[in-house]
Parts: structure tokens; C-alpha cells; sequence
């Protein structure tokens, strides 16, 4: 474990709600607001990181759409903005390409009416610098924050019905990565490497 803190694992609550609207001509806009908090004792005044996104995406043509909008994160002293940009393409009936940074970088195939398998390169541990409070710490580190990140590369398999329900399997390496620890104001930063190692997982979406 890290000498700055007393423990070596942690449980985090996550919530959002998600607000989409197509009442614009060609746009479509998403609206999305959450937190992330400690789930040992849900303390938000000093565990708490909220964050928000907003996320439009035009039809330009009818096969390519552009993506522009941001992700806020704040709770902490120093949040800070991240942009969204890309586009997505339906290159045929059955194939389509989607660059849209931080958001999605996936090439999919639909092979079947139902059935998708997609070849996906994201990140893990949250969109790229998620930051989260750590309840804790020890000294300076007290009410720290840290964040994780790394990059994968994944082969998926799904079932999607009407875009309503997605259940699925992966499986993919994680080509390593870094922690980075910082006090309760982010300052006093140390960043550690991880080497990368092979995943699987299996995933449900309900959307309402």
C-alpha cells in the first residue's frame, strides 16, 4: 500500500441522470449531470466530485455527424473543463466508425439484425483525468484526490433491442497506465506507472 494513506482499497457510489432531446432540427443534445462519492460513509462534503457534460452532435450529411460539447468536474478547488469533439461515420448498412474524444473511439460491425461486435479503444478508471476525493489519507493527504487512467483496447460482442437494452461480453488488453495522488487542494502531486495485463467483463444497459 502507499505510506500516505491507511488503506488499500476503495468503494466508490456513482449517480447520474441523463437528459436527451431531438426537438432541434438535425441535433441531437445530451444532458448529463452526476457525483461520485465514497461509499464507506457517503460523507459529499469531503469525499464528493460532481461532475456535468453536455453533448450535441449534428447530422452534417446523412451517413456523418459532428460531435462538439465539454465535461465539467468540480468539488474540488481547482475543477476544471475537458472539450468534446469528433465525428462519427456510417461507412455502409452494416459498418460504422465513431472518433468522438473522450467519449468513444470504436469501429462496429453489425452482423446480424440484433447483434453487434465492436473493436473499441477507451480508457479505464473514468474519462481521461476523472479525478475522485479519498477519505483516509494520511497527514496532507487527508481528504485527497486521485485519478486513474490508462488505455485498453477491446473486441465486444452485443445484443441491442431498439436501443432500449444492450447486454454484452468483452474481453481486451490494458496497455498500462498511471495513479496520480494530490492533496485536498490537487497540489503536491506523485504519479505512478502500472504495467498493462489482459481483461474480460461482461456489461447490461437499460435505457429509459
Amino acid at each position: 500500500g502507499n505510506p500516505n494513506f491507511k488503506k488499500n482499497q476503495y468503494t466508490y457510489g456513482i449517480g447520474s441522470v441523463t437528459w436527451i432531446s431531438h426537438s432541434i432540427h438535425r441535433w441531437r443534445w445530451v444532458l448529463n449531470g452526476g457525483v461520485a462519492v465514497d461509499a464507506t460513509n457517503f460523507n459529499f462534503g469531503k469525499t464528493a466530485v460532481y461532475y456535468s457534460m453536455l453533448w450535441g452532435r449534428y447530422q452534417q450529411t446523412e451517413n456523418l455527424g459532428v460531435n462538439l460539447g465539454f465535461f465539467a468536474y468540480y468539488g474540488m478547488r481547482n475543477g476544471y473543463v475537458l472539450p468534446i469533439l469528433g465525428v462519427d461515420w456510417n461507412i455502409s448498412p452494416h459498418w460504422n466508425i465513431t472518433a468522438v474524444f473522450p467519449i468513444d473511439a470504436s469501429i462496429n460491425f453489425h452482423f446480424a439484425k440484433y447483434f453487434v461486435t465492436s473493436l473499441v479503444a477507451t480508457s479505464l478508471g473514468g474519462p481521461y483525468r476523472f479525478p475522485r476525493k479519498i477519505h483516509g489519507g494520511i497527514g496532507d493527504y487527508e481528504n485527497g484526490i486521485f485519478k486513474v487512467y490508462s488505455t485498453v483496447l477491446e473486441l465486444d460482442f452485443s445484443f441491442v433491442l431498439k436501443n432500449r437494452l444492450e447486454l454484452g461480453v468483452g474481453g481486451g488488453w490494458d496497455f498500462g497506465g498511471w495513479i496520480q495522488i494530490s492533496d485536498s487542494h490537487n497540489h503536491d502531486k506523485q504519479t505512478y506507472d502500472f504495467n498493462g495485463a489482459g481483461y474480460a467483463r461482461a456489461f447490461a444497459t437499460v435505457t429509459f
